[in-house]
């Protein structure tokens, strides 16, 4: 099966990428690059057949339907959500602190509150994105998100998703992967690329509020995506102990990074090692 992880931007998808890239080390992994405010999808598409499905792992900020370029082999994806206002708030601080941000000049310029940039229509990234991430027509006019595009966004999830989490849920959504796709190991993990967003305890509900209204079909789809997760995970009998296993093992790993580079500084590597051993060890039963 060729796995597909559609990473939406600002949605917690970072850490996930560095965990599937431990666990399929040794399989052909492509990532997508993105280069200013396009998208490198013609570098995958443009590749030989045989090179296409010498392709294990297809990861990285894409639209949905790349699954098609692949011949002959069952493709399915996996993908995290956020909670939109959350997501549109980090969103925002990341703009500002990327100056080569492809938004960065106009926000800086309009000197944009959190609000005006929420409502600008600068991006489609700002418009309802997460459930335009799961259609494959990627021309829909800003503002224009219908039932039935929702239904469809819905329906893609069902049928070409064999798993999703939620960012607010990371732990378990974690397990809910490792149980739907069969992962010997536990995905233990250091999270990466996070920031505070300051912006939501800063700014009054109203605030908030407005730009809940203007993501209202992702509010929708984060609501059934998480009573959807829920619904999985109840089937999961040994979970509270899957979950201390994981946790346990992720605060070991972290630890064994933070020896390991500090052994590294001083000029060795054995006590690093050794605790990378020993996280191996306790999860790889």
């Amino acid at each position: 099966m060729k796995l597909i992880f559609l990473h939406i931007p600002k949605a917690g998808g970072t850490t996930l990428l560095s965990i599937l890239e431990r666990l399929y080390a040794g399989k052909v992994i492509f990532s997508i690059k993105v280069r200013g405010h396009t998208l490198g999808v013609e570098e995958f598409t443009n590749l030989a057949p045989a090179e296409k499905n010498a392709i294990h792992v297809l990861k990285g900020h894409m639209p949905f339907g790349l699954h098609t370029h692949f011949e002959g082999e069952e493709s399915k994806y996996i993908t995290l959500f956020r909670n939109p206002v959350d997501r549109i708030v980090s969103h925002y601080e990341y703009v500002l602190r990327k100056p080569n941000h492809y938004l960065y000049e106009k926000v800086i310029s309009s000197k944009m509150s959190l609000l005006e940039y929420a409502l600008s229509d600068l991006s489609a990234e700002l418009d309802n994105h997460q459930c335009r991430s799961l259609i494959q027509d990627q021309n829909i006019p800003l503002n224009t998100f219908t039932e039935e595009h929702f239904d469809q966004a819905v329906k893609n999830l069902q049928n070409h998703f064999i798993s999703f989490g939620i960012v607010e849920d990371f732990d378990r959504s974690l397990l809910l992967f490792r149980h739907d796709l069969g992962w010997n190991q536990y995905p233990y993990y250091v999270k990466l690329n996070t920031k505070p967003d300051y912006m939501s305890k800063k700014n009054p509900s109203e605030v908030l509020a407005q730009i809940a209204k203007r993501n209202y079909w992702d509010v929708r789809l984060y609501n059934w995506a998480k009573a959807e997760l829920n619904k999985r995970l109840s089937t999961i009998s040994n979970l509270d102990q899957e979950l201390k296993t994981l946790q346990i093992s992720s605060e070991a790993f972290g630890q064994g990074i933070n020896h390991h580079a500090k052994s590294l500084k001083a000029g060795g590597t054995k006590k690093g090692k050794g605790i990378a051993s020993f996280v191996k060890r306790l999860i790889g039963r």
